[in-house]
């Protein structure tokens, strides 16, 4: 039964249409869109994929970000630890005019979650979350399965911190490294 199976894929696998799929680990800054220090100008990394089946024109973008910036707060003697995760998920879509360069856009919604640590005199821990939306373009180069680009990006997600609304999202630009088959 088992050979008879693998011969049936075998002979059926060149007949079914190759996904199209991106996937790739990105670095790089975001800047923040609220008026607090230290919630602006941090460092990020993260993991991006797209997936697009041949009989879609566009494909499902899903990225995950991690935003991390210690620095020191309003208060005396007071540091401030900020963590900000953030999920998206949306419709990409991936061009191939050229053979070796492809610029891509993407849009969607986000969840984003924000973590909060006071340390020193005062120490408190406060996490909060919302949903937001999220937009992103950028283009990459292929060399084989090897693909290296550059992505520039934008994020809204209203959270309600400490009694204070902020947006945790904000502007983003990063390289990405990844495969694409």
């Amino acid at each position: 039964m088992r050979p008879l199976l693998l011969l049936l894929i075998l002979l059926l696998a060149p007949a079914i249409p190759a996904v199209d799929l991106h996937l790739g680990a990105y670095v790089g800054g975001k800047q923040g869109d609220s008026d607090l220090q230290p919630v602006d100008q941090q460092f990020e990394y993260g993991l991006q994929a797209h997936v697009r089946p041949p009989i879609m024109p566009v494909g499902i973008q899903a990225n995950w970000f991690e935003a991390r910036r210690n620095g020191d707060s309003d208060l005396a003697d007071v540091s401030q630890r900020l963590v900000t995760n953030e999920l998206q998920l949306g419709l990409g879509r991936v061009f191939d005019p050229l053979v070796l360069i492809h610029p891509f856009i993407a849009a969607g919604v986000n969840r984003v979650i924000l973590n909060s640590e006071n340390t020193g005199a005062v120490e408190t821990s406060e996490t909060a979350s919302a949903w937001g939306y999220w937009a992103q373009g950028g283009a990459f180069c292929s060399l084989g399965l090897m693909e290296i680009g550059v992505v520039v990006g934008w994020s809204r997600a209203d959270v309600e911190l400490n009694d204070i609304t902020i947006n945790a999202g904000g502007k983003r630009l990063g390289l990405i490294l990844g495969v694409g088959f």
